[in-house]
C-alpha cells in the first residue's frame, strides 16, 4: 500500500467513525478502500489511478462511497451521488478525449 494509500485509508477511518483496531474492522475497511477505488475509476471513466490523493471531487467521492459501503447501503450511495459520478465522468471524458486529439 503506498503511503497516499495510507493517508486516504486513515481519513476513510475518520469518516466512517472507525475506532476499534481489530483485525476484523481493519480488514472490512481495506477490502471497502480498494472495492472502492477500482470501481470508481471504471465508473468515473479515469485513466489514473492516483486520482483520490489531493482534495477535490473524487476524494469527496471516494470517502462518501466507502462511508455508504462500510453502512451496507451503497444503493443509497448511488441514489445520492448519481450527479457528482456524471459530472466528475464527463470531466474526464472531455480530458480523455483531449489527449486522444493530442495523439494523433
Amino acid at each position: 500500500m503506498t503511503e497516499s494509500d495510507k493517508t486516504l485509508l486513515e481519513e476513510i477511518k475518520l469518516k466512517c467513525y472507525i475506532t476499534d483496531e481489530n483485525d476484523k474492522t481493519i480488514k472490512r475497511i481495506e477490502m471497502i478502500f480498494k472495492d472502492a477505488k477500482v470501481k470508481l475509476i471504471e465508473q468515473l471513466g479515469a485513466k489514473k489511478t492516483d486520482i483520490f490523493s489531493k482534495a477535490g471531487a473524487e476524494h469527496d467521492l471516494l470517502l462518501n462511497y466507502c462511508f455508504y459501503a462500510w453502512n451496507d447501503n451503497l444503493p443509497e450511495f448511488y441514489k445520492n451521488y448519481v450527479n457528482d459520478i456524471l459530472f466528475i465522468r464527463h470531466k474526464y471524458e472531455v480530458e480523455n478525449a483531449k489527449e486522444d486529439d493530442e495523439l494523433q
